[in-house]
């Protein structure tokens, strides 16, 4: 499966160095689904088919897989290098619904599979793929979406199961929140009951009670970084080698962690972005960015936000990720009294 991934995405990212158009994106990804074995000629793979909906109304998707006659799965395009929008993930699940079909897939910077859950408002994103060779996930995509292995109820086991890990995993992430905000109470309360166990003959109750006290427990994440990071009711309390810090601009409302041991900075949860980038862009760094974007990102309301937190190894290179384009990061990032982050530089 991986080598029919690295031969399915090799021509997908070389399009994406050469900045092609949609047209030709879309030409690339029809030929592409061949090595899935999805054939043109058989009527399986549709190019924008005009799709009747209703008495008088007609859809067009970009792209519809049929086996048998029977549609299968919807595919958004989009240009390479384009950065999606909620627009673009409406788009492709109105399709999907219209067509009462349980999975969609975007294709665009990433690859994306959508997932119309029964008895849900909205479709959820259950599986992001960069355009990248050796990608596990991109393995699992080609083992669910080639034609021999192709299966609607497999599919929708799939996208179950991802809602489940996504779920356990926010669960955990709540668990892991509540533990460093209310450290101070849960451990004393941890730490009495072991002392009790271990030194209630020489020791009372108050006695321990009271030392405890005199104790300040805390609790961090490895790393230093602070999980309530994109709670804005409650800042992270940095370290003693943590700087707390922002980036704002018109497009971009960011928080981070500047490590002054290590000087590298930290973008946190929580954090928006700009979802375009400039004119004056790098290549390699809008290739770079848009990686990141597709790995550590979402659109929750038409913002782009960071759902993850993303270390660098320099302030200026997560001033890029969060502006769009080059920004000196000593000057642009600034501590809580508003000072530049040049005032930690070693």
């Amino acid at each position: 499966m991986q080598d029919t991934w690295n031969l399915f995405v090799h021509y997908l990212s070389e399009d994406k160095k050469n900045n092609v158009s949609e047209a030709e994106y879309h030409s690339t990804i029809e030929k592409q689904l061949g090595l899935l074995g999805w054939m043109i000629y058989r009527n399986e793979i549709l190019h924008k088919p005009n799709l009747p909906i209703g008495n008088h109304n007609f859809i067009q998707p970009d792209i519809l897989i049929q086996k048998e006659d029977k549609k299968q799965f919807v595919i958004e395009v989009k240009r390479p290098l384009h950065v999606q929008t909620a627009q673009d993930c409406d788009q492709l699940v109105s399709y999907m619904r219209q067509l009462k079909l349980e999975a969609g897939i975007y294709i665009g910077e990433h690859i994306e599979i959508f997932y119309d859950q029964p008895q849900s408002e909205k479709a959820v994103s259950v599986l992001k793929i960069p355009l990248e060779l050796d990608n596990k996930r991109g393995a699992r995509f080609v083992e669910l979406f080639s034609k021999e292995h192709f299966n609607k109820e497999a599919i929708v086991q799939f996208c179950e199961n991802r809602v489940k890990e996504m779920q356990h995993q926010e669960s955990l992430n709540k668990i892991k929140e509540n533990l460093v905000n209310e450290a101070q109470q849960q451990i004393t309360e941890g730490m009495k009951m072991y002392l009790m166990e271990k030194y209630g003959n020489a020791f009372s109750e108050s006695d321990i009670i009271n030392m405890l006290t005199t104790i300040e427990f805390t609790a961090t994440p490895k790393g230093g970084k602070q999980p309530n990071a994109g709670n804005s009711n409650s800042a992270p309390v940095p370290q003693e080698e943590d700087i707390m810090c922002f980036l704002r601009t018109r497009n971009t409302d960011a928080k981070g962690i500047f490590n002054i041991s290590t000087q590298t900075l930290t973008v946190l949860k929580g954090s928006t972005i700009n979802p375009q980038h400039r004119d004056s862009i790098k290549t390699k760094d809008k290739q770079k960015r848009e990686t990141l974007i597709a790995e550590y990102t979402e659109y929750k309301d038409g913002t782009l936000v960071v759902v993850k937190d993303v270390d660098f190894t320099s302030p200026s290179g997560a001033a890029l990720f969060c502006v769009g384009g080059s920004e000196n990061g000593w000057k642009c990032w600034k501590d809580e009294k508003n000072n530049e982050l040049d005032t930690y530089r070693k």
